[in-house]
């Protein structure tokens, strides 16, 4: 559940950051000495590098300006007449706008993720404390056993909050972090259900006083909201996964357009 090095998270939006300067040159270039396009051809070539501009902008900001932006660009990029480009040029402006597409049907995804990191930064501190509440509580059982399997569900809380993040800046593989969050998810309902039932592999015994069986209870309930938040996320994994090969596309496209 590491994070890379800090350069390396850097490189995507340079890239894209590469990708917009070089469409705003070609329009510039493109432009008419009146402010208007010349030739049918030239002036479809530059919306489609202004999409893919406004493409790369939804993938660094995910912010509703660029939303709205790259809908207004493909919708005008429909409409464009692409007679007089090349096979390649015709596939690429395809693509673009299938790109676009994509990029669109995720909105409603990456509002869920922003949601439920929100969700996780009020949560996880609560599943913290509640899990230190019944390690206090809990003084019938073992303590280096309690201790051990209430310090892993901390850890497992914390690394949920720093995947969750990780999706939400564009810096992990979603469909890998999506299946350790729900690794982490499970190991956490394990050892609830631990201290309610026993479980000999973790070394739990049930418990039974009642100051430690309310410690429980508060315990359940917050990562249970955890759990949903996790849930959140899940659902929409596949749609953050359709979106993270779409960078290096939308720079083949480019490049075919030229």
């Amino acid at each position: 559940m590491t994070n890379k090095g800090s350069g390396s998270q850097h490189i995507p939006a340079l890239v894209g950051l590469g990708v917009i300067l070089l469409a705003a040159v070609l329009v510039i270039l493109l432009r008419g000495s009146d402010g208007a396009f010349g030739d049918s051809r030239l002036a479809t070539l530059a919306l489609a590098q202004a999409t893919v501009t406004d493409a790369v902008r939804v993938l660094e900001t995910h912010s509703d300006e660029a939303y709205a932006e790259l809908k207004s660009a493909a919708q005008r990029l429909g409409a464009v007449d692409t007679r007089g480009l090349t096979s390649a040029q015709s596939s690429a402006i395809r693509s673009l706008q299938s790109h676009a597409s994509t990029l669109q049907d995720g909105r409603d995804a990456h509002a869920t993720l922003a949601a439920a990191n929100q969700s996780l930064d009020q949560i996880v501190p609560i599943v913290i404390d509640r899990a230190n509440i019944l390690e206090q509580a809990a003084i019938v059982q073992n303590r280096s056993i309690v201790a051990a399997q209430l310090e892993r569900m901390r850890m497992l809380a914390s690394g949920i909050r720093r995947d969750t993040a990780s999706l939400t800046r564009g810096g992990s593989v979603p469909a890998i972090t999506s299946q350790n969050m729900l690794d982490a998810d499970m190991a956490m309902a394990q050892i609830v259900r631990g201290f309610e039932e026993g479980d000999p592999v973790l070394g739990l015994r049930a418990v039974s006083d009642g100051e430690a069986l309310e410690a429980l209870s508060a315990l359940r309930d917050a990562t249970a909201r955890l759990g949903d938040a996790v849930r959140d996320v899940l659902a929409v994994a596949d749609q953050l996964g359709a979106e993270s090969a779409l960078r290096q596309q939308l720079l083949t496209v480019s490049a075919e357009l030229s």
